[in-house]
């Protein structure tokens, strides 16, 4: 079967790949663009801790295994430029299997201008496991990192938050031209994605630099799927695998209006402190304590 797949991936992605020699040779061969920093992620997925086979259609697993790496490079304000994908398949699976699999990856690859351009495959009697290295590149000063807020910084999110529980973590678009216009504005000090949750995330943005937040509740944007009670704002703080850009700005950063280019909504949900702790102000007016804490895979 490794033959025949081999074979149907070079038939597949030979017009995709801007490579030389393309798929089926012993290393990809790419050239890099001239006053870019290169950008790398890998990311590894396996059955029953990142999807479920038993509900999910292989196209969407592997759509999802590389929108996720893509929403990697878009909190780093880059472009993703080459994916290469490497299988440990189970050995129930057949040829149709790995090309449902991959036409899932082919779909998101196209839409977002990457081009798959090799990997590996084997298979074995345990999961399926896929390995997702995705290359992007992005302009030195446009690149932002998880480190950076500065005190005052107010706390932006895009889209809405507690979806992956109604599928929004198989579906999702990855924010990378949201990502490009953050990278281009001086005011936006930090960025990340929300991969293991709000809070946890938030917190892996501003614990380096010794800061704390305060969350204002009623702020904060959920998903048109929850109902709107104290389920969904813990859906939307802890869940997780919502993929949207969380960032920090200075109190003068006015992207979120409607100036920029991008459709997608951003909603200030709060601001940077100097304690340490992470708190949420209730509509009554009263502050809680929040505990750190995601989505653990």
């Amino acid at each position: 079967m490794e033959n025949e797949f081999i074979d149907w991936l070079k038939m597949t992605f030979a017009e995709q790949t801007r490579t030389s020699p393309g798929i089926g040779d012993d290393a990809a061969v790419f050239s890099t663009i001239d006053e870019m920093q290169q950008l790398a992620t890998s990311d590894c997925l396996v059955e029953g801790v990142h999807f479920q086979l038993a509900s999910t259609s292989l196209d969407l697993v592997g759509r999802k295994c590389v929108a996720s790496s893509i929403s990697d490079i878009a909190a780093m304000c880059g472009s993703p430029a080459y994916v290469i994908v490497s299988i440990v398949a189970p050995k129930t699976f057949c040829l149709d299997d790995l090309k449902q699999l991959y036409q899932g990856m082919a779909f998101i690859s196209d839409a977002y201008d990457c081009a798959i351009v090799g990997g590996d495959f084997v298979t074995h009697d345990g999961p399926l496991t896929i390995n997702i290295t995705l290359l992007g590149h992005a302009k030195h000063n446009n690149i932002r990192f998880r480190f950076g807020s500065r005190l005052g910084d107010r706390i932006f999110v895009s889209g809405a938050l507690g979806g992956s529980s109604s599928g929004h973590h198989l579906t999702f678009e990855p924010r990378i031209e949201l990502g490009l216009i953050l990278g281009s504005d001086p005011q936006v000090h930090a960025v990340t994605d929300i991969t293991d949750g709000l809070v946890i995330d938030l917190f892996s943005l501003l614990s380096s630099d010794g800061f704390g937040a305060t969350l204002i509740k009623a702020d904060i944007p959920l998903s048109k799927h929850l109902p709107h009670n104290n389920a969904a704002i813990q859906a939307a703080l802890y869940d997780g695998e919502d993929f949207e850009l969380l960032f920090t700005a200075s109190s003068d950063y006015a992207g979120h209006l409607q100036t920029q280019a991008s459709p997608v909504p951003i909603t200030q949900i709060g601001y940077v402190t100097q304690n340490g702790e992470f708190l949420l102000a209730q509509e009554t007016g009263e502050i809680t304590q929040l505990d750190i804490y995601g989505y653990s895979h």
